[in-house]
């Protein structure tokens, strides 16, 4: 048994085994299919090392407030991923700029600080609700 971790789409997989090598190689079409269509999107290894990296960054309140969001919208990139990963790179997943609105306005949840938070609210405003009509 070999073992082997791919550098494009991050699935770890038997190289002698045929079943493997096939299941890789659909999991990094969809990885490249999702990349062309979505953007930025990370492996598991990219999204740990992004958050690692940015997290100091949006909570040191001496950093100036516009590399603090930069960092958040890091951040919010890795969590989009790790979401767009556990759909199986569905390529009807939405946008980053319609799941970011969705993501920042759920009740009660305020991860980032606050300062941080209002810049990304306003970047990201709450998704409008569409009424259909009746009749």
């Amino acid at each position: 048994m070999y073992f082997e971790k791919c550098s494009q789409c991050g699935f770890q997989f038997d190289a002698d085994s045929p079943f493997d090598r096939k299941a890789h190689r659909v999991r990094c079409r969809a990885v490249e299919k999702a990349r062309k269509k979505f953007g930025l999107v990370m492996t598991s290894d990219e999204r740990e090392q992004a958050k690692k990296e940015a997290w100091p960054t949006v909570e040191d309140s001496s950093v100036d407030l516009y590399d603090r969001v930069k960092a958040a919208k890091t951040i919010l990139r890795a969590w989009y991923s790790s979401d767009l990963a556990a759909c199986n790179w569905d390529l009807k997943f939405d946008k980053f700029q319609k799941w970011a609105r969705a993501f920042l306005h759920r009740e009660g949840w305020q991860v980032f600080p606050s300062e941080v938070w209002r810049q990304l609210t306003k970047t990201y405003p709450p998704p409008r609700l569409i009424k259909k009509r009746v009749g």
